[in-house]
C-alpha cells in the first residue's frame, strides 16, 4: 500500500495534485514538492520524484496541510520497509525514501516555511507558470536531466 494511504490520501487525490498543482518545486534530496487542492476541497502536499518512464512519477509521501500529521513509530517503519512492494526509480531505495519521509513528517511549520522560502531564493532555479496539460512533459524533462 502506498505511504500516502497512511495519511488518508488516496491515489486519485495525489493524481489530482500532480496534474493541477498550484506549486511544484524542488524538495529535499532531489525530490519534488507539489501543493494544491483536490476536487473534494482538501489542500495537500505531495512529495515525489520524477521517473524516467514517460508520464510517470514516484510518489514518496503525501498528506493534508493541517499541521497535525500522524507519525509512525520506528518499528512500524522498519516493518513496512521489510514488506515493501514498490518499484523504485533509478537512484531510489527504501532507505532513501524513508529518510525523505522522516524529513518531511518531522518538519515543524517554521522549517517547512523556511524550506519554501529557500526554494524561491535559490538562484539556480526559476519558478514558471506552466499550463496543467504540459506538466507531465515538464516532469519528463526534469527526470531526464536528473532533477
Amino acid at each position: 500500500m502506498p505511504h500516502i494511504h497512511r495519511h488518508g490520501v488516496s491515489e486519485e487525490e495525489a493524481r489530482q495534485i500532480l496534474e493541477h498543482s498550484i506549486e511544484d518545486r524542488a524538495g529535499a534530496d532531489n525530490s519534488r514538492v507539489a501543493l494544491g487542492g483536490t476536487d473534494g476541497g482538501r489542500y495537500l502536499k505531495i512529495i515525489y520524484s520524477p521517473d524516467s518512464e514517460p508520464g510517470s512519477v514516484f510518489v514518496i509521501t503525501g498528506y493534508a496541510i493541517t499541521g497535525n500529521l500522524s507519525k509512525l513509530s520506528e518499528g512500524d517503519r522498519r516493518n513496512n520497509m521489510a514488506h515493501d512492494p514498490n518499484k523504485y526509480p533509478a537512484g531510489w531505495n527504501p532507505e532513501r525514501v524513508e529518510a525523505l519521509i522522516a524529513h518531511y513528517e518531522t518538519q515543524t511549520e517554521e522549517e517547512a516555511v523556511a524550506e519554501d522560502e529557500a526554494a524561491f531564493e535559490d538562484n539556480t532555479q526559476t519558478f514558471v507558470e506552466v499550463p496543467n496539460e504540459l506538466l507531465p512533459k515538464v516532469r519528463e524533462l526534469l527526470a531526464r536531466h536528473g532533477h
